[in-house]
């Protein structure tokens, strides 16, 4: 026999009663003082209804991962290193926070966190506490508190305060879905300018010898438009001399005073190859991220890749993720 409707109007009461009632009776458990549990030190009753795993992965779902590398000044970094130092043993002691941690980052094989991992993994884990969530009907509502001194976890790019709806999109305030962080269509970040000075070109033709070619956007103007704007910007492109030397090199060009159009063209190209690849440092190494194509390995059909990883500087890679990419790194 069917349950009646009635019947079933007092399970669904009796089970929510129940939900709100565990609630309650989680949120009056008291939170560890430890400091390693700071990550997980919600004062709602949503952080101790939820498990700390799931807790950690909708951190994440408001963080996402980094579109761009964090950036952040030599005086900060180094200091932010030390730190990382000080503190790395503290954050490996609470073992669902760190296992999180280097899954996301890519070094959960790693057996020995020298300088450079522990500075990733001490940024990931301010990054996780910066996030704070509170229920909010059938919502989870976050806020990310903006650190009170400069440091190297770069949360300017997110919003302060959303929502994460039981589908687990993260929605802004004005009710859209946030690009990068909901799944859906994230954005690449705009493509970057035209430098004076390329940092470590070296580094960034190791890597496209290495990964191949990191994918750009086609231009949008039409084909004499889009080669004129190359050939001007040849004589900017050239002033960099480290890097200029650096593309003769990779091209076989090396010893040529004057340029054909053909080979400015080859020249421009091939230094936007080398500017769409993110590079910054950390203690010791280099932190990359770079977009690419890989026919060897498709995905479901797909061959767009985001390579992160590190590279020293004498050239040796480091390979952390690679991670498909289901959206078009042209879209706007």
């Amino acid at each position: 026999m069917k349950p009646s409707r009635k019947a079933n109007v007092l399970t669904v009461w009796l089970f929510s009663f129940l939900f709100v009632l565990g609630l309650q009776n989680a949120g009056c458990i008291q939170a560890s003082q430890a400091e390693t549990s700071s990550v997980n030190d919600v004062h709602h009753s949503v952080g101790n209804a939820l498990d700390e795993e799931t807790l950690l992965r909708l951190r994440y779902r408001v963080l996402g991962d980094y579109l761009t590398l964090p950036y952040c000044s030599e005086q900060v970094r180094q200091a932010e290193v030390e730190q990382a130092k000080a503190r790395f043993s503290v954050i490996q002691k609470d073992a669902a926070v760190f296992g999180v941690i280097v899954e996301h980052l890519g070094l959960a094989a790693v057996r020995r966190f020298g300088p450079d991992e522990q500075f990733l993994v001490y940024r990931e884990h301010q990054r996780l506490q910066a996030v704070q969530l509170e229920p909010a009907g059938d919502k989870i509502k976050f806020t990310v508190a903006k650190p009170d001194r400069p440091n190297c976890a770069d949360l300017d790019a997110y919003p302060s305060t959303g929502l994460i709806d039981p589908r687990n999109n993260v929605i802004a305030p004005a009710g859209r879905l946030i690009a990068g962080l909901s799944g859906t269509n994230p954005a690449q970040p705009a493509p970057s300018p035209l430098q004076s000075t390329l940092n470590n070109p070296q580094l960034r033709s190791i890597l496209l010898q290495h990964f191949g070619d990191s994918v750009g956007c086609r231009p949008k103007r039409d084909g004499q438009a889009e080669r004129s704007a190359e050939l001007g910007r040849f004589s900017v492109i050239r002033q960099d001399t480290i890097a200029f030397q650096v593309l003769l090199q990779r091209l076989g060009l090396t010893g040529s005073q004057e340029f054909l159009e053909e080979q400015k063209l080859l020249v421009t190209r091939e230094y936007s190859k080398l500017l769409r690849i993110q590079l910054e440092p950390l203690a010791q190494k280099f932190q990359f991220k770079m977009l690419v194509r890989d026919p060897k390995r498709v995905f479901k059909h797909n061959d767009l890749f985001n390579i992160d990883g590190l590279i020293d500087s004498r050239g040796e890679i480091t390979q952390l993720k690679q991670t498909p990419v289901w959206y078009s790194p042209c879209l706007r």
